[in-house]
Formats: structure tokens, sequence, C-alpha cells
């Protein structure tokens, strides 16, 4: 309940407005989408997703983390669970030892995540926005990034790690082990020493979120 009355108070004091019909309004949607919102006293994810897009879209690097991806965490709803989006996407390898992670828990129906990205299992899971053109046209700048921390290192998956202190989210490929991009005029980036190379989590599907300000 705080969090949901924190949250609407955030959503009203960006858009300047007063009302809560009028926050669905700036986010694209109908007024009466936010009787459905105060009565079940939760914001949907979609909602919620095209806030922080519309907040974080002009951050110019990619960051994320994931202690909090040891779990997933629960809701009192065993359909509903509610997934991290970092915010600040300040992505390390080194998640326990990382205090500057901003984040919010999203609430998901676990049928649409099932639907949307055939995800059977619901453990270690992420959002985070798309920052960059690499990985055109497989995934566009803006759009929502799920990935899933599953310790799989798979031939031409997308993954993002960290090498050389940066953040990637890139083709994984391994003889001869190298990192490529989907957008043809970045450069492969050969990994020359195998240690150097941290995954972080398998990306297992992007989330499109059309919105327009009024």
């Amino acid at each position: 309940m705080e969090n949901f009355k924190s949250l609407v108070e955030e959503m009203k004091l960006y858009f300047n407005v007063t009302s809560l019909e009028m926050v669905a309004e700036k986010l694209g949607l109908k007024k009466s989408t936010a009787i459905g919102w105060r009565q079940r006293k939760r914001i949907s994810s979609h909602a919620i997703l095209k806030f922080n897009q519309l907040k974080y879209k002009q951050n110019n690097y990619i960051k994320l983390v994931d202690k909090n991806l040891q779990q997933t965490e629960k809701t009192n709803n065993k359909d509903t669970i509610l997934i991290p989006f970092y915010k600040n996407y300040y992505l390390s390898s080194d998640f326990t030892n990382n205090n500057n992670i901003i984040k919010q828990n999203i609430p998901f129906n676990k049928n649409e995540l099932n639907n949307m990205f055939n995800l059977q299992e619901f453990l270690k899971i992420g959002i985070i926005a798309m920052i960059g053109n690499s990985m055109e046209p497989t995934i566009k700048e803006g759009e929502m990034v799920i990935f899933q921390k599953d310790d799989s290192s798979i031939e031409g998956g997308i993954y993002i790690v960290e090498y050389q202190k940066e953040i990637l989210i890139k083709r994984l490929k391994k003889r001869p082990l190298c990192l490529i991009s989907d957008n043809k005029e970045y450069p492969i980036i050969d990994i020359k020493k195998s240690k150097e190379l941290k995954i972080i989590g398998r990306i297992i599907g992007a989330y499109k979120i059309d919105y327009k300000k009024l």
C-alpha cells in the first residue's frame, strides 16, 4: 500500500499533475485505467515500465546489477512475481559489494511472462532499458530487455557481460572467443583472456513500449 502511494506521488510530481487519472493520460492510457489501479492498489507493470522508460531514456550508459537476482521477489499472489527494474543500471558482475544500485520491483503475471518469453523458471530475472543501437535490428534502443542469470554460455546467445570494466550486450561466440554486435557497423570484440570476460545474464527477450507525451 505504501509503495503504491509513493509511486503515485512520484508519477504526479514527474508529470506535474494532480490526479492519477491525469497520470494515466500522460502515459498514453485512458483515464478509466486509473480506476483499476486505485481499486487494486497497484499500478500495472506495463504502465510502470512506460513511466521508467520516460524517466531514464536519457541515460547514456549501460548499467545494472544483481545481488537481488539471487531471489526474484514473491508477492502474496502466487500468480504474480516482482521483477527488479534497474533504473540507473549500474551493471557489475560483483553484485554483492555494489551499493549504487537503484531498482524498482515491478509486478508481473507469470502466465504473461510465459506467453511472451516462454519462461518456465521465474528465478534471477531482471529488466533494464536498452541504450544504443549496437544490437539492432534484434534489440532496438529504448526497448526493455529481460535477462536471466542462468549461468549459461550458449554459442550465439545474447548476453550482458562485463569486459575490461565495460558493460556490454552482445552475442557470444566461443571459437574463437569474441563478442559480436547484430549491427554490422560495430566491430567484433576479440577476447584475448577468457578470465577477463564475466557473464552477468542471458537476454531472454525484449519488451517494446510505445508511449506519447501530451
